[in-house]
């Protein structure tokens, strides 16, 4: 499956020798964050390129689906994109977290049943996780101005 992945220039040689992993500088999260929304993986290259420094960076990624799980992390932590996409962009950020959340109670908002279920997550909130390293030989990087 292709998806995209936005990370920063900072970490260019080490994707060209080692593909993606799961990274260092977060130890508690597991896996390579993969979007198949070309704006969400630039929303996440700019955010990475603003805390490691470099330029936004945008991969595809040639990722066999039963290396993938579900984003439930992106869940409790939307992007503005999506806050807008199911009509919780109204106001403060608490305001459209406590939306967000009661949409997700109700079942508006769809919730992977289990960590396997990452075609919800990719549908829902465009976002899934590779449990695996995804070698270079699969990865293509272009930076984006």
């Amino acid at each position: 499956m292709k998806l995209l992945h936005g990370t920063s220039t900072e970490y260019l040689s080490k994707i060209k020798t080692k593909g993606l992993e799961s990274p260092s500088y977060s130890p508690g999260w597991m896996g390579v964050f993969l979007t198949d929304e070309e704006n969400t993986a630039e929303y996440f290259a700019e955010i990475r390129a603003d805390h490691a420094g470099g330029s936004p960076l945008v991969c595809e990624v040639d990722v066999p689906t039963s290396k993938l799980s579900a984003d439930k992390q992106l869940y409790s932590l939307p992007t503005p994109d999506l806050l807008r996409e199911y009509s919780c962009d109204i106001g403060g950020m608490r305001v459209n977290e406590e939306c967000w959340n009661e949409k997700i109670e109700s079942g508006e908002i769809p919730y992977p049943k289990n960590d396997k279920d990452w075609r919800t997550s990719l549908d829902t909130v465009h976002s899934v996780i590779a449990i695996k390293a995804i070698p270079s030989g699969n990865v293509k990087c272009r930076i984006n101005r």
